[in-house]
Order: C-alpha cells, then sequence, then structure tokens
C-alpha cells in the first residue's frame, strides 16, 4: 500500500515565554516567530500560533508593553497566518509581578488541576484578548481550536466541556505516545485511539460517535523513531547553536515540581526516549521527515485530506540550528506535494466526511 497522497500539513508555534515567568518577549517570542513565519512564507505555508492569552493579557493588565506582541500577531493574521488559544494557568494576576519579575502561581500549572470556574473564566478570558486583538484586522475572527500548557489536559471532561460551552471545535493537546509522569506536570497519551483524529466527549483518549456537541481531537503527529536516534538527535540540535535556546534567548525550565519530583520526571522523560513529536524546534529535518513518513504509513487507509499532520514548535527554543532544520523539512515537505493549511480550513473541507 502506498503512503496517501497530497497529506495535509498544519504548522503550529507555541507562542509563549518560560512556564515559570522568565524570559524576554524580544529574544524569546517576537524574534523567533520573525524567523519561523519568514521561511514560512517563502514556501506559502501559513503557520497556526497557538498564543498563552494569559501571559499576555496578565503582562498587560502588569502595565508591561505588549503592544509589539499585538502587531506581531495582527501582522500575521494579515499574511495568511493563524492564531489560537493557548493557555498556561499559573498566569493568574498581574500582582505576581513584584521586585521586577513574575511570582507565578505553579501550583495551578496543569489546567486540569483548576476548579471549573478558574478554568471557564481563564478560558473566555484568553478568547476575548485574543479576539480583540484580532478583531482590528479580521473582524470575524473566533477562537476554535486549543491546545493545553504542558499538554497537561487531563482529567479532560470538564475542559472539553467548557471548550464546546465556549465554541471551540477542535482541541490539539494530544500527542499519541507520549507521557511524563511528574506530578504537577503529568500527562499520558500512550492510550489514544488507533486513529489520525477521533471526536471526544469527556476523555481526549477515547474516540467517540460524532455528534453536534463533541469537539474533535487533531492530534500533534508523534513517530517511534528508536532511543538511540532521538538522543543523538537531541544532543546534535543542543550543541550546535544556543544550547537549544532562540539567540538571545535567556530563562529557566522550573516548574511546578520539588527536586525529587523533577527527578523523577526525567526519569519519565529518560523512558520516553524515542517517541517523538514533529518537532521542528528541536529536531533535524531527517527526523522531521522519519515522523511524517511514519505518521502517513499508520494512518495511510483513511482518506487523502481526513488524516492531517500537524508539526510543533515553541518560539525559545527556535534556534539558528532549528532555523537551518526547519527551513530544510519546509522545502522537502513542498516538494512531496504537501498541502499546508491551517485548522480551520482543514476542519471546513473534512469535517462533513470525519465519522
Amino acid at each position: 500500500m502506498g503512503i496517501v497522497e497530497n497529506p495535509q500539513l498544519i504548522v503550529t508555534l507555541d507562542y509563549e515565554i518560560f512556564g515559570n515567568g522568565s524570559g524576554a518577549l524580544q529574544p524569546c517570542v517576537l524574534e523567533p516567530t520573525n524567523r519561523i513565519l519568514k521561511l514560512a512564507e517563502a514556501v506559502a505555508a501559513p503557520v497556526t500560533i497557538f498564543v498563552d492569552a494569559a501571559c499576555f493579557s496578565v503582562m498587560e493588565l502588569a502595565n508591561q508593553d505588549v503592544s509589539l506582541i499585538k502587531r506581531q500577531l495582527c501582522n500575521a493574521v494579515v499574511q495568511g497566518h493563524d492564531v489560537q488559544l493557548h493557555l498556561h494557568p499559573q498566569w493568574t494576576d498581574p500582582g505576581q509581578f513584584t521586585d521586577g519579575q513574575w511570582h507565578l502561581e505553579l501550583d495551578k500549572w496543569r489546567i486540569a488541576d483548576n476548579t471549573d470556574k478558574e478554568i471557564y473564566k481563564q478560558v473566555v478570558s484568553g478568547c476575548r484578548w485574543l479576539e480583540e486583538v484580532i478583531a482590528k484586522v479580521k473582524p470575524e475572527y473566533h477562537c476554535s481550536a486549543f491546545r493545553a500548557g504542558g499538554w497537561c489536559i487531563q482529567p479532560s471532561r470538564k475542559i472539553l466541556a467548557i471548550l464546546a460551552e465556549c465554541g471551540f471545535a477542535m482541541d490539539s493537546s494530544v500527542a499519541p505516545g507520549a507521557y511524563n509522569l511528574t506530578k504537577g506536570q503529568w500527562f499520558d497519551f500512550r492510550g489514544t485511539p488507533e486513529k489520525g483524529v477521533w471526536w471526544l466527549q469527556e476523555d481526549v483518549c477515547k474516540a467517540e460517535i460524532k455528534t453536534r456537541s463533541h469537539l474533535l481531537e487533531v492530534p500533534i503527529t508523534t513517530a517511534n523513531i528508536g532511543a538511540t536516534r532521538h538522543l543523538r538527535a537531541l544532543l546534535a540540535m543542543r550543541r550546535r547553536a544556543n544550547g537549544g535556546l532562540a539567540p538571545e534567548c535567556c530563562g529557566v525550565y522550573d516548574g511546578p515540581s520539588s527536586k525529587w519530583q523533577s527527578m523523577a520526571g526525567k526519569v519519565s522523560k529518560a523512558s520516553n526516549l524515542g517517541r517523538v513529536m514533529l518537532d521542528f524546534s528541536t529536531l533535524p529535518a531527517d527526523v522531521l521527515i522519519t515522523t511524517c513518513e511514519q505518521w502517513l504509513e499508520k494512518y495511510e487507509e483513511n482518506a487523502p485530506g481526513l488524516t492531517p499532520l500537524v508539526a510543533i514548535g515553541h518560539t525559545k527554543n527556535f534556534s539558528l540550528e532549528s532555523e537551518s532544520q526547519f527551513n530544510e523539512f519546509l522545502s522537502w515537505a513542498k516538494a512531496e506535494g504537501y498541502t499546508f493549511t491551517t485548522y480551520p480550513e482543514w476542519f471546513d473541507n473534512a469535517c462533513g466526511s470525519l465519522e
């Protein structure tokens, strides 16, 4: 059996600083995004920017200047890119900025660990902030796709209900086969359906029968490339430029876990070696290509266009080496006849055919 013709590729970017509030906007968000969009535009590929709206709205309430963030997002939409909602719920209050730095509520790291009221407030306020920003250039804009911060969407029942109530059509938090068992940061996607996309009701890892009230899971593309190849790829990318960070971007990956829990998390990640996301900010082009080929081979029985590939990147991790490898990957995808698309465009074309 051959690989599906004309595969659909959604290029996504998590638009954020570090989870503990460290990192400056210019080197960690604005500059890497400019470089990513320039490369994507060269091959006519729209990028879906998952904006950590809680972060930037709280910054704005703390009287920090986010005008360049707003301008970049509006300019991106004018150029044909897409903007969707990403949330890190530790951003709760402008009063968290004291003594010249952010002191975030890291115990709220996992959106699923928050109360229904807190989740609803963050989703609604995040949508409102994004929609007010983008309405200046696209009045009809509405958030339709969601990605949980740190992939921490489980248990997902109350989150999915709130997303559906707020008019979302899709979630894209799940990375099949990936997991992190660290307390305070955990997610576990080892039990996902053998499908490229699936309808949701209460559990993001369980496929349901389509109804009008259900969301669609459009997962991040993953593959198993073997632990040795994965480790070599990660080390090669980190050694070549900026230690795996965007030029001049500095920050700390501190999370909510204790030192003991963090050690357990490192063990969990080590056991995850071999399972990769289609991550253009941390992996070389040859691994990205293998990941695409493996995903399509697994789901080749689906009709063309019904199983999109979803690539992910992070602004703060987009090093100079990432730029080179991403450019090579995009050129390969274009030469292979991939169709670059966005969530709303793909959903409008495919939704009626999905069961």
